[in-house]
């Protein structure tokens, strides 16, 4: 094909840069792409040079350069940027095929960069080879393993919120697109797309601290694209990737935290309270008494339910001396104790003026539990001469007995919840008093 009149001659580009990892520059020059590279390396906002992946000699560079671009425009960072978040070798093979039809012989004096070779035309430069020591970010295949305090030894689902959780978004992104999200791409979707958090930065986000490896036994894979897919912990999957690639931990979920199985199942409970609320996106409570007692045994105040930061599946109790759970799913929580009990105000929820002499320090109210025959009694417990008001009801799905298992009592427990929370979401069998 002869484009050669009126057209201008120059090189399209492909850079690399280790300080913006994950991207690509597609760009075009008439002067020698190396020295195009230089001139970008010498800006006062560039931390690290760059350096020439790929380039093509065309007859009409300008033309060329738009056609790549429009065929990568969903990878493209900004329109008015030439940066592509897209694996280098994905970029090269696309910015081939573009400029076979536009692809001429460069002239003697203007270039030292491609080679003729007997009887085969000398139309593309072939990718400049890059140094073994230079930075340039290449993924390599990983596994990032869950953390070494992980409470369940198997993977679960994140529990099912309104709205969702986070983790339950990443979750749902990640098990029904194996290997489409970068890391980046991945963080975008979640929080850009499906959240509709625009302000937050792309940089400081680290897979490593999801609660999706953290807390919920789901390796990530990254493969040799920087494609992430999840993988159960007790999948042979999982363990064929352990001996055969790279490895890395995901943050624990507590510092310092001990190994779980060195504790007594009470004291481990006892001693890892907030991460059974986190595994389990709960308000959870725990303490030595008995559930048919006398004294208030969950104090709630409006804030802690509903924070706008964390989706509550349930209020949950949990009765060291008897073993016992209480869970009341959100739906109830919502219906008989938040919306009634609630409002809003300038410093967060607080007690409706109707409902003050139920409130306790810090704006707090006290459920109480009282078993009654065949059910459990919530009761709003009052202070000085108001009299406690029955709320509801529960049948026996909702104050299990638990058998805590001695190897990982932690992760026995969050598993209950979660599957209970699942179960009993619905909040049937409710009597409203």
């Amino acid at each position: 094909m002869n484009q050669e009149n009126g057209n201008k001659k120059g090189y399209v580009y492909i850079l690399v840069n280790p300080a913006f990892t994950g991207f690509v520059k597609i760009g075009k020059t008439i002067k020698e792409p190396e020295e195009r590279a230089r001139q970008l390396s010498s800006g006062s906002g560039v931390p690290a040079p760059y350096a020439v992946a790929w380039d093509a000699f065309v007859y009409d560079c300008d033309h060329v350069e738009k056609l790549i671009h429009q065929q990568l425009a969903n990878s493209r960072s900004r329109n008015d940027r030439e940066f592509f978040s897209i694996p280098l070798k994905h970029a090269i093979s696309i910015a081939s095929s573009i400029v076979t039809s536009y692809s001429c012989e460069v002239d003697a004096p203007f270039s030292n960069t491609s080679v003729a070779v007997d009887n085969v035309p000398c139309s593309v430069a072939p990718p400049i080879k890059i140094p073994r020591n230079y930075c340039l970010k290449t993924y390599h295949e990983e596994l990032i393993e869950v953390a070494e305090d992980c409470p369940v030894k198997c993977a679960i689902e994140p529990p099912v919120g309104d709205p969702k959780t986070i983790a339950r978004i990443g979750y749902e992104v990640l098990i029904e697109n194996p290997y489409k999200f970068t890391e980046r791409e991945f963080f975008k979707e979640v929080h850009f797309e499906r959240r509709q958090m625009l302000n937050l930065k792309v940089e400081s986000y680290n897979i490593k601290r999801s609660l999706i490896v953290r807390a919920y036994g789901w390796g990530i894979h990254r493969n040799q694209d920087g494609k992430l897919a999840l993988v159960p912990m007790e999948s042979a999957q999982y363990k064929e990737l352990q001996e055969s690639i790279k490895t890395t931990k995901s943050y624990r979920t507590r510092k310092n935290s001990s190994i779980l199985e060195e504790q007594s199942p009470i004291i481990a409970i006892k001693n890892n309270s907030s991460q059974i609320k986190n595994a389990s996106h709960t308000l959870f409570r725990q303490n030595d008494n008995p559930i048919n007692g006398g004294g208030g045994f969950y104090q709630l105040s409006g804030c802690s339910w509903n924070n706008n930061e964390h989706t509550r599946n349930a209020i949950v109790y949990f009765s060291r001396h008897s073993k016992k759970l209480v869970i009341i799913p959100a739906i109830i929580v919502n219906k008989y104790i938040f919306e009634p009990y609630f409002k809003k105000a300038l410093t967060g929820y607080i007690l409706r003026e109707e409902y003050k002499g139920f409130e306790l320090t810090d704006k707090r109210i006290s459920l109480q539990f009282k078993f009654e025959q065949d059910r459990l009694l919530v009761t709003l417990k009052a202070r000085g001469r108001t009299r406690s008001k029955p709320l509801f009801s529960l049948p026996k799905p909702y104050w299990p007995d638990v058998d805590l298992n001695e190897t990982n009592p932690v992760a026995c427990l969050i598993d209950t919840i979660n599957k209970l929370c699942l179960e009993l979401s619905a909040g049937e069998g409710i009597m409203s008093m």
